[in-house]
């Protein structure tokens, strides 16, 4: 019979994150990394929650009595505002990174706009628990 212990997470790894590795612009393997966070750290769940509050606010209801043009408006406004939810969400996934810039809200929001490939693979990685534990084997 096993311990309750052999299937808790390893702390370190979800506080500090597991590492993903960065790709140069030319696809070769960068000396660059990316702290990620599991998807369940309190972290990550905290903007979670603030995000789905947030949205159930700030999202425009269509109706029928809406003009044509309004309801496109009101779409597009409601993507802009879901875009922004998500990179929130993958924001918050960012644990630390080898930049020398510091890994504020504004700059990373910055690069993974400018990387969307990255916030992806930053999200993939988010969700793999087996990373999270400390004998999965693998850091990255």
């Amino acid at each position: 019979m096993s311990s309750f212990k052999d299937h808790c997470l390893d702390e370190g790894k979800v506080k500090s994150g597991v590492k993903l590795p960065l790709f140069n612009r030319d696809g070769s393997l960068s000396d660059d990394y990316i702290m990620v966070r599991w998807s369940w750290s309190d972290n990550v769940r905290a903007v979670m929650d603030d995000m789905r509050r947030d949205l159930f606010d700030r999202l425009v209801n269509v109706t029928a009595e809406m003009t044509d043009k309004q309801k496109r408006e009101a779409t597009q406004e409601n993507e802009r505002i879901t875009t922004m939810a998500v990179l929130d969400t993958r924001c918050a996934q960012v644990a630390s990174w080898s930049f020398s810039e510091k890994p504020t809200k504004a700059n990373v929001t910055n690069f993974l706009k400018s990387r969307p490939d990255t916030a992806e693979r930053i999200d993939v990685l988010s969700a793999k628990t087996k990373r999270f534990f400390t004998d999965s084997g693998e850091s990255s």
